[in-house]
């Protein structure tokens, strides 16, 4: 904890508006009564720069023990205050009740405090009384007890690097498990360990805390998922050594790791080759520096519908940090990183999600509530971070990179009788600390193919929702992009505001703001000053050129801010603090130009790289093209990157080659590619070696043939990307240790 002092401290009084008592040796609060005036104590603190505060709370002196109920809040400084001159009042911090004689410590409500900055803290009451407090000058001065979590320099993402600072488990028994010195006959002390995961758990205590220690420098291959029974005793699984352990479930288990009936803490892991889930997470649960790599990585099986992710959780007050996760969910149905299922006050902290076909994350479905996300990293999703029919989830301090939407909302308190546990929200007038509201703040989002946010139908959009202090930057079609939208689907309660768009300075990028779609047509705003005048929002944004972003290094992946990073008109720095500098950096080059060849009775349509619709390949056809046009300056790639959608049930495109060609345009097919079912995705084509340029052609290869003749049969072509990432060689195998 750091001891910050208050820098000064005042009361002041209604009665006396023009008076500050800024050097007496007692505070006063008072209520105010017919009989009496009312009257605040202001504190001021100077809060050290962090990536955000995780606990705190406010110790201060009181003369007498008084009851009665106040209140402390955020406000902004006010130097040398008086009634006139009182600041505004902000978030609401605490609400106790009476006081002792002597120190009292109040709790604080840390997610409202910023860092890097300096604030006041207002205490107020209602009704009679007063509370007396030692002042500065009195000899007991007010001091806050923050845990503010500093920055990260960078996190190596593969090879994932040891475990750091894991502390004792807390468990009571342990069982060893050593594939070499280790037999399944073993009793699981350390002096006879077992030789399998599956024994280790099978001797797991049904009553005590047990941790499982998994011997590290090996590849352990369960012939089914690993599960616990029922029940509330936490179980650790942790690895011994200085290597991971790999669980390869190599196809043999739909779910890797089954933990939804127990408190398991997992450390240390590296799980891959479950079809489904890398693992389950349940109640009170902890996963923290684990690796889930290409779980649900069959590509020749359709499993349209089912979930598909690295991690599943449906369950409440449980923890997922410092994990990496990469190549999960790619190619069929609703391919993952993280989802949520009606999950409850679940933290999602620091951790890496790479490469996948759905949605970084998904949380969704009632009467999931007040989850976090911090500091994650989403990059190369379809969308990076989606939100869904929830309530109360905060994200904040992340960074969306490569998506082909960065951030997703929708639905969300659409009917209040959904959230049986949570007050009535309220206007933001009424609430200013936005108590249980939807929050998208402080996050930075790079290079979208199509949105940097995005905000679809059908109704009900959702109510509550926040959007400020963002930083959007390269998106390809717009910053945001509204599907269907009017009052009817989107409430009275929504605020987009404060945000920064940088809108020049990137090659290839428009300039739009904006692009709604609406029963009244569709709109796009190259401007704010449009975009506020279609929709209310953004009074309060900024344009910004790639140079005052205050990016560290925006070519080479350090998105993190630099000194002069921006602010927003109230002061508050835009975009994403406590992100990593990235050692995997996707190069993103997009084209300039593409051309269908559609069906005969089709004509040929010419379309940009701003565009995002494209069919080819209609009924029966199995000659069909569509090439993309490189920029001349493309370097060699080894990654390509592309955005279809097509209904899973009629599309007639079954698969397709991938062709490359010069400047000369003479075109030779790289590989064929198996066309998954599609409702919205964006697939990365590993091609091994880099490739050099001019075009990219698709070319029907196969055809499902389908009944009907025209759209939606059909593979509806999105945005193409080729780029360069190391990520991309990362082993999708291990030998055994």
């Amino acid at each position: 904890m750091t001891v910050l002092t208050a820098t000064a401290d005042a009361w002041i009084e209604d009665d006396k508006p023009t008076l500050s008592n800024n050097s007496t040796s007692q505070l006063q609060v008072r209520g105010k009564t017919p009989t009496s005036y009312e009257a605040w104590t202001i504190l001021t603190f100077d809060i050290p720069q962090g990536v955000s505060v995780n606990a705190a709370s406010l110790t201060i002196n009181a003369v007498t023990a008084v009851a009665g109920a106040w209140t402390v809040s955020l406000a902004s400084p006010v130097a040398n205050p008086t009634w006139n001159t009182r600041p505004t009042l902000g978030a609401l911090l605490s609400t106790p009740n009476g006081i002792v004689a002597g120190a009292n410590t109040i709790p604080l409500d840390a997610s409202q405090i910023p860092t890097g900055t300096t604030i006041s803290l207002v205490l107020t009451k209602t009704g009679g009384g007063v509370f007396k407090f030692t002042s500065t000058e009195g000899g007991f001065g007010a001091h806050i007890d923050a845990d503010i979590k500093t920055e990260r320099t960078g996190v190596q993402v593969w090879p994932r690097p040891d475990l750091v600072d894991l502390p004792p488990s807390g468990a009571s028994s342990f069982v060893f498990v050593d594939p070499v010195a280790g037999t399944d006959t073993g009793t699981g002390l350390q002096d006879s360990p077992v030789r399998t995961v599956e024994q280790g758990f099978a001797l797991v205590s049904g009553s005590s805390p047990t941790e499982v220690r998994v011997q590290g420098n090996a590849t352990y291959n369960p012939q089914a998922g690993l599960a616990l029974p029922s029940s509330n005793t936490p179980v650790w699984l942790r690895m011994m050594g200085a290597t991971r352990p790999v669980i390869d479930f190599a196809g043999r288990a739909d779910t890797g790791v089954r933990a939804s009936l127990r408190p398991l803490n997992m450390a240390g892991m590296e799980i891959t080759g479950a079809n489904f889930q890398g693992g389950l997470m349940g109640k009170g649960s902890t996963w923290e520096q684990n690796v889930f790599r290409d779980c649900q990585a069959d590509a020749t099986s359709p499993a349209s519908g089912l979930d598909l992710e690295g991690v599943k959780c449906s369950a409440t007050d449980s923890v997922f940090q410092d994990n990496l996760m990469f190549r999960c969910g790619q190619y069929w149905g609703e391919g993952r990183g993280i989802l949520l299922n009606a999950a409850q006050r679940v933290t999602v902290q620091d951790n890496q999600f790479w490469w996948g076909r759905k949605e970084g994350t998904r949380d969704a479905t009632n009467p999931g509530v007040d989850n976090t996300y911090l500091r994650n990293v989403w990059a190369m999703w379809w969308i990076g971070m989606n939100a869904e029919s929830i309530c109360g989830t905060r994200f904040e301090n992340n960074l969306v990179a490569w998506c082909t939407y960065g951030m997703c909302s929708k639905h969300h308190y659409k009917d209040p009788a959904l959230w049986p546990n949570v007050p009535p929200l309220q206007p933001a007038s009424a609430d200013p600390g936005l108590t249980h509201w939807m929050k998208f703040h402080h996050n930075t989002v790079i290079d979208s193919m199509n949105a940097a946010f995005w905000w679809p139908g059908p109704a009900p959009f959702g109510d509550f929702v926040s959007v400020q202090h963002n930083l959007f930057c390269g998106s390809n079609v717009s910053y945001v992009n509204m599907i269907m939208d009017s009052p009817t689907i989107r409430g009275n309660n929504v605020i987009v505001d404060n945000n920064g768009y940088v809108t020049s300075g990137i090659p290839n990028v428009p300039p739009l703001m904006f692009k709604q779609y609406s029963g009244n047509g569709t709109y796009d705003s190259p401007s704010l000053a449009m975009m506020r005048q279609l929709t209310g929002f953004e009074l309060n944004g900024r344009e910004l050129s790639l140079s005052e972003a205050g990016f560290m290094d925006y070519p080479n992946g350090d998105y993190r801010p630099t000194a002069s990073r921006p602010v927003s008109s109230d002061g508050q720095p835009l975009g994403a603090l406590g992100i990593p500098a990235l050692d995997v950096v996707y190069n993103n080059h997009r084209p300039e130009a593409a051309t269908a060849d559609f069906r005969p009775d089709l004509a040929p349509k010419m379309i940009d790289g701003d565009t995002t619709t494209l069919w080819f390949a209609g009924t029966g056809h199995d000659t069909a093209t569509a090439t993309f046009t490189l920029p001349d300056d493309t370097p060699p790639f080894n990654v390509l990157r592309y955005c279809p959608w097509a209904a899973s049930a009629v599309q007639s495109v079954k698969s397709f080659d991938l062709q490359f060609a010069g400047a000369d345009g003479v075109f030779s097919t790289h590989s064929t590619v198996r066309f998954h079912d599609s409702e919205g995705a964006n697939y990365h084509i590993n091609l091994g070696q880099p490739v050099t340029a001019k075009f990219v052609r698709f070319l029907t290869a196969t055809n499902w043939a389908a009944a009907t003749a025209d759209p939606p049969n059909g593979l509806q072509m999105g945005d193409v990307s080729v780029g360069t990432t190391s990520l991309a060689g990362a082993p999708k195998t291990q030998v055994t240790g």
